[in-house]
């Protein structure tokens, strides 16, 4: 059961899983991390939960992306698993196509009982990790046993590009795509930066555009 509650306190941590450094600027392509709701949104045990959005600028090579999280009573044995998957999976609803091909895994990340905390990465530009306008980030937390609780922070309006109100959930092997009850914007706080890839990426992102277009188009005409 999905629970979206008040939040309080202002203390934040930032865990960070470095895979190393660009030494080229970063452009922040994606900014849901300025308008904050004071809201928190519940999180079940082993159940990925996701945020389609659609970046802003030109720049497409991913250099870093960080969440906002939020842990209470932990134990020591509590994980987070961050994963970009393409919008290319089935139709659901007549809406919008499903998370699909899965695009970068962080694998899990050890996270900390704590009021509000920031989980992310960064990549090297060697990495090449190149994400399309539009694309699907979950978040997979594991270890939250009885009496124990997390979630991410909920932030709208977006500042730089675009998401929904709505989030996407894996439930056994299918996506569904979901809003909350009481009409609460759910749009999980994050941030991505990115630099622009060589022109051998670029016709590469094209087609993802093209989807990621498409994919907007079906939900505002739905």
């Amino acid at each position: 059961m999905v629970t979206i509650a008040r939040k309080f306190g202002l203390f934040t941590v930032t865990v960070a899983v470095l895979c190393g450094a660009s030494s080229l600027r970063a452009d922040v392509v994606y900014n849901n991390a300025v308008n904050d709701l004071q809201l928190r949104f519940g999180a079940q045990n082993g159940v990925q939960i996701g945020d389609q959005i659609t970046l802003g600028g030109t720049s497409r090579l991913l250099t870093n992306f960080t969440c906002e999280y939020y842990g209470e009573n932990f134990s020591g044995n509590e994980f987070a698993r961050i994963r970009l998957f393409q919008n290319d999976g089935p139709l659901f609803n007549g809406v919008a196509n499903a998370p699909g091909t899965p695009i970068f895994d962080t694998g899990p990340i050890a996270i900390t009982s704590t009021i509000r905390s920031t989980v992310g990465w960064n990549w090297a530009v060697s990495d090449n990790v190149n994400v399309p306008n539009n694309f699907t980030w979950t978040i997979e937390f594991t270890g939250i046993e009885s009496g124990e609780q997390a979630g991410l922070d909920l932030y709208a309006p977006v500042t730089v590009g675009q998401s929904y109100g709505d989030y996407w959930q894996l439930n056994g092997a299918n996506w569904v795509l979901l809003q909350n009850t009481n009409g609460v914007t759910v749009n999980f706080a994050s941030l991505a930066q990115a630099t622009v890839p060589e022109p051998s990426s670029l016709a590469l992102l094209a087609l993802g555009g093209i989807l990621g277009a498409f994919v907007w188009n079906r939900r505002r005409l739905g």
